[in-house]
Parts: structure tokens; C-alpha cells; sequence
């Protein structure tokens, strides 16, 4: 018993000098999320230079670009675009789970992240669809992790009338708000200062009673099985995550979630995760996840309302106008078929048929083709006289000539004579 002993402190001093020895070399992380084309990757590339790497997250095909952010101490790492954490699409996976630091997080080599966990988030929003941003922002404060929000293309929403009361969003959301234009550098100082002292979401959503309710009895079973764990196991399992935003993806029976929770609490605390799912969902006829996304959509509308105003839009630019009409239904089919005539048009009858008959009658027949051929006679004739340098050429008798030896410059002039006058001719 007492080596028993032994062996347990000496495991556990061993798991302690491991952890130590693992934060002394690495330093916090940073993830960029958010939707697609919003502008995350010129955000990255802005706050981190060109000095970046990428590193592939296991068991898929996705790669994410990580890089020191300048002037601080901390990486930051350039995620795919995502709609919603209820995804099927690999890249969007991969965006939300390196978000949640889930297991596969550990197995990526020499990443240099600190506790192997992503300790904040940047959240890019898109100010002239901001609505969808606000959704993706409601889902993301659902986990409990600390977020700076970026307002992107500001620029583009002053053009459009758009105003934004970012410190009341502030006040909603309870973190930080940001307003950029990162393709312009505008906004990125502001960024990394607030980087410093990053705040954790409010709760911003309640839902109905029954998904509470799973919710809060699904976070108690968590915590009672992590209170049962030792130092070394909760190393070994990698940082836990327990949260509102982990219980909705076990609500949904999301692959990711459920292989996390039977990996650090086992096989038994998943099954009885299930019961719990199954016994809540019995009655319900609208699938969860359309159901939870209804509520972020809604939510998402709410707090627009509050704090999103378009006044006195400028006058639209004659391409702004055609913009808008290439998107409308009623005028962008009209339009897609008269471009499509314009393109025949051009091609078919202007390049193919009279473009290519000016260059070959006009240009290659009468101009360029008879100076050529004029040129290269005439470098050959020269060339033949090169040959017969010596002062005197025997001539044979077939050529004609009665003089039976010339000089050099007769023979010059023999051959221009002959060859170069009928050609002139």
C-alpha cells in the first residue's frame, strides 16, 4: 500500500513538472470566427504580418493559419467561416471545435498554445449584414468564452447610411466592440489595446422551460463527474468544457460533443446524456435545432433593432444602381441574357470574323509578310557575299558571265544585279 502511495505522488509531482514545463513554452491563443466573407483573414493578416504557419487540425482536410499577433504575447489563429455551431460541413466543424478547444486540439504539434485551449475570441461581423453576425455572436456567448466583437467594412456601411451604436451593443453583449476597416489597417490598434482584457458574454437567451431544464440538469451531471477526477486526469483529458453552449450540442446529439464527453467522462455519463435528450425531445414536433436557431435568429433581430439605424443613404452611384439591379430577379435575368448577346457579339462576329480578317489580309498579307520575305532575300544575298570574301571568285561557266574572275565588289554587284533588281521590280 504504501508503494502504492509512492507511486501515485510520484505520478502526480510527474503530471505537475509536465504542465508547468508545457505553459512555460507556450503562450495564450486567439481565434478569429465568424461568417463567411466578412474579412477575418485580412483581420489576421493585419494583426499578424506574414511571419504566419499552417497547421492541420486532425482527422480532416482543413488547414488554420496560426501567427503571432504583433506587439503582444499571444497567437492567433485564422478559422473557416461558419453560419451556426448546428453544422455538418467540415470546415464549419472544425472552426466551432477549435473554438471549444475539443480533445483533437492537443494533437496538433508544436503549436506553441498555452493549456492547448483558445483562452479568447475575435468575433468578425460584417456591418452591412449584421444581423446574421449578431445569430453567430448570441450561439458563440452561449459557451462562456471571452470575445472581442469586430465591426468590419464600416466604411462600406457609411455608404450606405448605416449607423451603429456600438457602445450600446457593447452594453447588450457585456463585451467589448470594436468598428474597423481592415483593409485599410483602421480600427486594428483599437483591437489589439482591448485584446488585453477581453470579457466574458452575458446570457443573452432563455429558452423554454424543457430545454433549460435539460440544460441545467446535463451541466450538474458534468460537474459532478468532473469533481471526481483527479489533477492529472483532467491534463491528460485536455482542458474541460462545460458550458450552456456545450449542453446544446449534446441537445442536437452533436457527433463532436458526445465523442468529447465519453473521451474525458465516459461511456456511462453519454448514455445517461441520451436518456435525458430523449425523455425532453419526446413531445417535441419541430427538430432542435431548427427550433434553437429560430430563437438566435430572433434574439439576433432584437438587439438589431436597438442598435441599428439607416439614415439619409447617399445617392447611388450609376454602378451601385447596376449592382442592384444584377441582383433582382425581375432585372437580372434581362440583363444576364443581353451581356451573354453583348459577349456573342463580340466574340462571334467582331473577333472572329472581322478582327480576324483585317489581321491576315490586311496586316499579315499586304504589310508585314512582304517585308519579311524581302528582309530574309536579303540577308541571304548578303550572307552569300560574306562567303565569297576573298578579293577574287571564280565564276563557272554556266552562270552566263564571260569574265571568268571578278573582283569582290564586281561580284557585289553581279548578284544585286541579277536578284535584287527583278525582285524590285
Amino acid at each position: 500500500m504504501i508503494l502504492n502511495l509512492f507511486s501515485r505522488k510520484e505520478h502526480k509531482d510527474h503530471s505537475a513538472h509536465r504542465e508547468r514545463a508545457h505553459r512555460e513554452r507556450t503562450i495564450p491563443g486567439v481565434a478569429i470566427v465568424g461568417n463567411m466573407c466578412v474579412g477575418k483573414s485580412t483581420l489576421f493578416a493585419k494583426l499578424c504580418g506574414t511571419e504566419v504557419k499552417s497547421v492541420n487540425y486532425p482527422g480532416t482536410t482543413v488547414s488554420i493559419a496560426a501567427g503571432n499577433i504583433k506587439g503582444l504575447q499571444k497567437l492567433a489563429f485564422d478559422t473557416p467561416g461558419t453560419c451556426s455551431i448546428f453544422t455538418h460541413s467540415e470546415d464549419e466543424r472544425v472552426s466551432r471545435d477549435f473554438f471549444l478547444s475539443f480533445d483533437q486540439i492537443k494533437k496538433i504539434r508544436n503549436i506553441g498554445l498555452e493549456n492547448d485551449r483558445i483562452e479568447a475570441a475575435i468575433l468578425v461581423a460584417d456591418a452591412k449584414n449584421l444581423k446574421r453576425s449578431l445569430a453567430l455572436a448570441v450561439q458563440y456567448a452561449e459557451y462562456g468564452v471571452p470575445m472581442l466583437l469586430d465591426i468590419n467594412m464600416m466604411d462600406e456601411a457609411h455608404s450606405r447610411g448605416i449607423v451603429i451604436d456600438h457602445q450600446r451593443l457593447s452594453d447588450i453583449l457585456g463585451i467589448d466592440v470594436c468598428c474597423s476597416v481592415a483593409t485599410e489597417g483602421e480600427g486594428i490598434k483599437e483591437i489589439k489595446a482591448k485584446l488585453t482584457s477581453v470579457r466574458t458574454p452575458h446570457q443573452l437567451i432563455k429558452y423554454p422551460q424543457k430545454i433549460e431544464d435539460f440544460i441545467r440538469i446535463t451541466e450538474k451531471i458534468l460537474n459532478k463527474c468532473l469533481s471526481t477526477m483527479t489533477q492529472s486526469d483532467v491534463y491528460d483529458a485536455g482542458q474541460v468544457c462545460i458550458s450552456r453552449g456545450m449542453a446544446l450540442l449534446l441537445l442536437v446529439a452533436d457527433k463532436s460533443a458526445e465523442e468529447y464527453v465519453r473521451h474525458t467522462f465516459g461511456e456511462e455519463t453519454l448514455l445517461q446524456i441520451r436518456d435525458l435528450r430523449s425523455i425532453n425531445l419526446r413531445d417535441e414536433k419541430i427538430p432542435v435545432n431548427i427550433l434553437l436557431t429560430n430563437i438566435f435568429n430572433k434574439r439576433a433581430e432584437e438587439i438589431l433593432a436597438e442598435i441599428y439605424q439607416e439614415r439619409g443613404r447617399r445617392k447611388s452611384s450609376y454602378l451601385e444602381k447596376f449592382s442592384h439591379w444584377c441582383m433582382h430577379l425581375e432585372t437580372g435575368i434581362p440583363i444576364a441574357l443581353a451581356i451573354i448577346y453583348l459577349m456573342y457579339l463580340f466574340i462571334g462576329v467582331f473577333a472572329a470574323g472581322y478582327l480576324v480578317d483585317l489581321i491576315n489580309n490586311k496586316l499579315f498579307a499586304e504589310t508585314i509578310t512582304p517585308w519579311v520575305v524581302c528582309e530574309l532575300r536579303t540577308m541571304t544575298l548578303e550572307l552569300i557575299c560574306c562567303i565569297f570574301s576573298s578579293s577574287s571568285t571564280w565564276i563557272p561557266e554556266s552562270s552566263g558571265i564571260s569574265i571568268s574572275r571578278v573582283t569582290k565588289s564586281g561580284f557585289r554587284e553581279m548578284i544585286f544585279s541579277r536578284a535584287v533588281l527583278p525582285l524590285s521590280a
